[in-house]
């Protein structure tokens, strides 16, 4: 497989759309190694340390009661209780390397551009959709994809979007999109991080319009009703 440089995407996207599960991830991380376990409760006991009082949030009376604050805040996900807990180190915890994001808006045509060119560390962009699946998928995964910018190759995926192409049952091409989707969602050289709900509707007088999956409206037989 080769890549770009750009396995920063997964990590970015899922730090700015999904925080709080970042924060409690990264908790749930920590409760489980019994070194930082003990940093942990010797912070919340206020035992001396290589810290400054001001890296030093809420103080609790026993370990049990430090454990116990702990384990309600990640269970529940309430970050505010855990910025309460940990005070300004609480940081360490939401960006533990320390990752520096911004956000580069451009002209869509200016930033589609770049994405062709590979200018970006991640970038993110809306997908109308097609009615055939090939026209959603293919072109993002496969090596030869006009739209893969992020340069991603997998032979595993080519190979089964090639075939799901020459398929002659949807049986066929269904099999051969669930193992490219499988392989995809291994090396995430995309993620989709929503999918769109089309709602339209229609006055009882009239009749004959078409919805499909791309989003769009067939008005080829639509009229009014006699």
């Amino acid at each position: 497989m080769n890549l770009k440089p750009h396995f920063r995407i997964r990590f970015l996207t899922t730090m700015k759309t999904s925080k709080r599960h970042f924060l409690t991830n990264a908790l749930t991380g920590i409760l489980d190694s019994a070194r930082q376990r003990s940093l942990i409760l010797a912070l919340a006991l206020g035992t001396p340390i290589a810290v400054s009082a001001a890296d030093i949030g809420k103080t609790f009376a026993t370990p049990e009661e430090a454990v116990s604050a702990l384990a309600a805040a990640a269970s529940t996900q309430d970050t505010n209780a855990l910025r309460v807990i940990f005070g300004p180190a609480v940081v360490d915890l939401e960006n533990a390397d320390r990752v520096q994001a911004t956000n580069d808006f451009r002209e869509f045509t200016t930033a589609l551009n770049r994405a062709d060119a590979g200018k970006f560390d991640s970038f993110a962009v809306g997908w109308s959709g097609r009615v055939d699946p090939d026209g959603n998928f293919y072109q993002f995964v496969n090596t030869k994809g006009s739209q893969n910018d992020s340069g991603y190759s997998n032979p595993v995926v080519d190979r089964a979007t090639n075939n799901a192409r020459a398929a002659a049952t949807e049986k066929a091409r269904l099999a051969s999109y669930r193992a490219a989707i499988k392989q995809v969602l291994k090396d995430l050289p995309l993620i989709y991080l929503y999918h769109p709900v089309n709602r339209f509707g229609v006055v009882k007088t009239v009749g004959g319009v078409q919805v499909y999956g791309d989003g769009l409206i067939g008005a080829q037989f639509a009229g009014f009703k006699k």
